[in-house]
């Protein structure tokens, strides 16, 4: 069977599929940087509160996107907010090698935010988005719901509590991808946010 495979055909479909990787993970990685701190810069001088709705506005919208990691997010969330908080002296005061208590109080502010902005997405990506595509059998079958991989990750994520596993599964894989997954199994979303709490 592998004398049939035609050697050219197969070294430019990996070639296309390396090609797609290094836009993915690169240079759309690389693009959002570059807008998180274009928006850090856009809103440093604006108000506490609109920063927050902003961000938050933003966050959600980003963790939304199936491509976009959460740790842009969260590292946006930890230079912009803390930075806000910042008086204009305390700011200029670059000569201080302890930071004054308005940054933690700042960096406090953006773990909580980031923390709220990841459940929120959480509860977005599993029960309106999964929920809804696994209404379809098509997508059910796609994701291949009876395969021993897929079972083996509901006996685990329906497990009650937070174990490792549930914890490994929930924090360790991809944002996106496993909230939908959990979704289209139609697991419990109180169980998955508990299961997500070690972030």
């Amino acid at each position: 069977r592998l004398a049939k495979v035609h050697g050219g055909s197969v070294c430019a479909k990996v070639t296309l599929l390396g090609i797609a990787y290094l836009v993915l993970s690169v240079v759309v990685a690389k693009a959002i940087l570059v807008f998180l701190s274009f928006l850090n810069a856009i809103l440093t001088p604006v108000p506490l509160g609109a920063v927050l709705g902003i961000f938050a506005a933003v966050g959600i919208a980003m963790f939304l996107v199936p491509i976009i990691p959460g740790v842009p997010v969260y590292i946006c969330a930890g230079v912009l907010i803390p930075n806000v908080m910042l008086s204009d002296e305390e700011r200029a005061d670059v000569n201080n090698p302890t930071a004054p208590p308005s940054f933690w109080l700042g960096l406090l502010i953006a773990c909580g935010l980031s923390v709220a902005l990841k459940f929120a997405a959480i509860v977005l990506q599993q029960e309106v988005i999964g929920r809804r595509l696994g209404r379809y059998v098509a997508v059910r079958a796609a994701c291949a719901v009876n395969s021993r991989f897929i079972r083996a990750a509901r006996f685990v994520l329906t497990r009650p509590g937070c174990s490792y596993g549930k914890a490994a599964i929930l924090v360790g894989g991809p944002d996106w991808p496993t909230s939908v997954l959990t979704g289209i199994l139609r697991l419990p979303c109180a169980q998955m946010l508990a299961g997500s709490t070690p972030v």
